[in-house]
């Protein structure tokens, strides 16, 4: 594990520098000077400053999160952000117990995509403790991690969320890109010291594409709902609420994904699929189509983390409105300022296919992240 004091040293020296780089389309996230990183040799710049690190008052009131683990890598981190906003919100502290079983999901997934972080370093980048269940909790609130997980709003489009003042969403905002742009900037770091084998094993599905530092690509994210028994009247329900077609980012029909690419210059790039791996239905239909029958491929040699770092730092990323996996690689762009997130799709009274709901400040309004 990385200590700070090294990395600002490994910045000093300059071993970050002469790499060939990408080009990435960046937001206007904020007025401050950027400097270029690089992660599995891409190019990202990101502001230089540091935002003051939170300091948890560990006072009497604090709230605790315990109990069942809810849904897989997605729902998990949207029940620590929600944890940590319900406790903002509440003017607590927030506590995780370790041996809960969402305490132990939440150390294997952080461990899982940040593992050149110490316990001690996700506690003050996050804002938050780890607990022992041998703890004294007399004076703890309580929340579940199915409770965390709906606040704010559940699923997208949700009233709770249209509710939200712009200033409630502007601080989830804030706090989301503080966060990531800090432990993304030490990612890049760690990939470029003496424990760079650690770091890089998050580079294993970006290695896997056969991808150069200034290849352009796509990725799509495919997750089948009803494969795994969702109902289909809820499906469409909240699809209808959103506005995005019913099946578009579920199919990935090749015209749409052309028509998405073709504006960009890249439809003649290279696409690539990860996939929860339930339905590979689409995956076929883009593999024969004559847009993308030499361009596509879908990439199973690397794991969740790699995989997201892999879309993470695509040039273009097209996911699914619903899927929790898919809303937090956009949520993760958006923080480091990549845009060309398109999670929400329509067919216009032409009968063309057309996107909406681009920019950060839609993203957040619309979905509960």
């Amino acid at each position: 594990v990385l200590s700070r004091m090294l990395l600002h040293t490994l910045v000093r020296r300059g071993r970050v520098l002469g790499h060939s780089s990408p080009t990435f389309f960046v937001s206007e996230i904020d007025q401050k000077e950027k400097s270029q990183y690089f992660i599995c040799n891409r190019s990202i710049s990101l502001p230089t400053y540091h935002d003051a690190e939170p300091e948890p008052s560990y006072k009497n009131d604090t709230l605790f999160l315990g109990g069942d683990k809810f849904g897989r890598m997605g729902n998990l981190w949207r029940v620590l952000f929600h944890g940590l906003d319900l406790a903002r919100d509440r003017n607590l502290s927030f506590a995780v117990i370790r041996t809960s079983p969402v305490g132990r999901q939440i150390m294997h997934d952080v461990q899982g995509l940040f593992p050149f972080l110490s316990k001690d370093q996700v506690e003050t980048i996050f804002g938050f403790r780890f607990i022992d269940s041998g703890e004294d909790q007399t004076l703890y609130q309580y929340v579940s991690a199915e409770a965390a997980f709906s606040y704010g709003g559940n699923d997208a489009g949700d009233a709770k969320r249209k509710k939200m003042t712009r200033a409630q969403l502007d601080a989830i905002q804030s706090q989301r890109r503080r966060l990531f742009i800090e432990v993304f900037r030490l990612m890049a770091l760690a990939m470029v010291s003496d424990d760079s084998k650690t770091a890089r094993q998050l580079c294993k599905s970006i290695e896997s594409t056969g991808m150069t530092s200034t290849d352009a690509y796509t990725v799509i994210h495919s997750r089948s709902f009803a494969t795994e028994g969702r109902p289909q009247s809820f499906l469409d329900m909240v699809n209808k609420r959103i506005g995005v077609h019913e099946s578009g980012l579920i199919d990935f029909p090749s015209d749409m994904i052309f028509k998405i690419l073709q504006p960009l210059g890249l439809e003649k790039e290279k696409v690539f699929m990860i996939s929860d791996g339930l339905n590979m239905s689409s995956a076929e239909q883009l593999s024969a189509s004559p847009q993308f029958a030499q361009t596509f491929r879908v990439v199973s040699d690397g794991d969740q983390f790699s995989d997201l770092i892999l879309a993470v730092m695509s040039d273009v990323f097209i996911g699914n409105p619903l899927s929790t996996f898919s809303t937090l690689i956009a949520q993760i762009r958006y923080a480091l300022g990549l845009s060309r997130n398109f999670l929400h799709v329509r067919l216009a009274g032409n009968g063309t296919w057309e996107t909406f709901c681009e920019d950060e400040n839609c993203f957040y309004k619309l979905h509960s992240v």
